[in-house]
């Protein structure tokens, strides 16, 4: 039976493809809770990272959830990056919520004997 499915007889072999390709089903209530698990990231990601540009301030939970709401065809993939798809929904968040990004400019001057240790803290900081 395995030989025919994987064409390998060693159940082990077998066991290793599965875990490298197979995906695995979820209940209805688990993937459910997933998706909102998600959706929560999502909206921390965009209340962190984007703000109104009217008032220069965060947009609060309940707005940016109630625009998600208002997204028709919204799809959320509780195995996906929560950045990449918050960013995908900014792009159609804009349409019904004013959002610009969290953007900060400076200049930081560094005498040259730190300059060795601070580059390193400065470039994670720095993104």
């Amino acid at each position: 039976e395995l030989e025919t499915a994987f064409g390998v007889a060693d159940a082990d072999v077998c066991v290793d493809e599965v875990l490298e390709k197979g995906e695995f089903q979820l209940t209805v209530a688990e993937r459910k809770k997933k998706i909102e698990e998600k959706q929560a990231q999502i909206i921390n990601f965009i209340v962190k990272n984007f703000m109104e540009p009217r008032t220069n301030r965060n947009i609060p939970h309940d707005r940016v959830e109630n625009g998600l709401k208002q997204i028709k065809g919204l799809k959320i993939d509780p195995f996906r990056a929560t950045s990449t798809q918050a960013l995908e929904l900014v792009k159609k968040l804009k349409d019904i919520l004013p959002l610009t990004k969290n953007e900060m400019e400076a200049t930081v001057t560094v005498p040259v004997a730190l300059a060795g240790r601070a580059s390193g803290t400065l470039h994670s900081v720095a993104t």
